[in-house]
């Protein structure tokens, strides 16, 4: 499965993903010298679509009048967790911070740019 955002700023939401979750580009597509849609690939190999407000509307109608909302939350698994927490945590928005969970996991949530929320998680044994 590949999840597709609709964000207000294609390339800040690359940056951002790159920036703090390692995120490389897989696939873009450029309109008159502008990023319309972007599609990035994390270490692990979740992939993760962005796809511009104006162009998102124009081909989807149902959303006219919508904005960009945090209605769900995107799980990554990472490796490391703690040395992810101590490069990001003072520059980001934190949601919930670095605590071990009783099922088995480290983990952490922030939001992106547009809102949305981000878990990064690591299985312990």
């Amino acid at each position: 499965m590949v999840t597709e955002l609709m964000v207000r700023n294609v390339d800040q939401s690359i940056a951002f993903y790159q920036r703090y979750l390692k995120c490389e580009i897989s696939n873009k597509l450029i309109v008159e010298n502008q990023i319309r849609w972007a599609e990035v690939q994390t270490p692990k190999g979740s992939r993760l679509q962005f796809y511009g407000i104006v162009d998102f509307i124009n081909e989807i109608g149902e959303f006219r009048g919508e904005e960009p909302r945090a209605s769900i939350v995107l799980i990554f698994e990472v490796d490391e967790i703690e040395n992810t927490w101590n490069e990001v945590k003072d520059k980001i928005v934190i949601v919930d911070p670095l605590k071990t969970k009783d099922y088995g996991a480290i983990e952490f949530k922030f939001k992106d740019p547009d809102g949305y929320i981000i878990q990064l998680t690591q299985r312990i044994n």
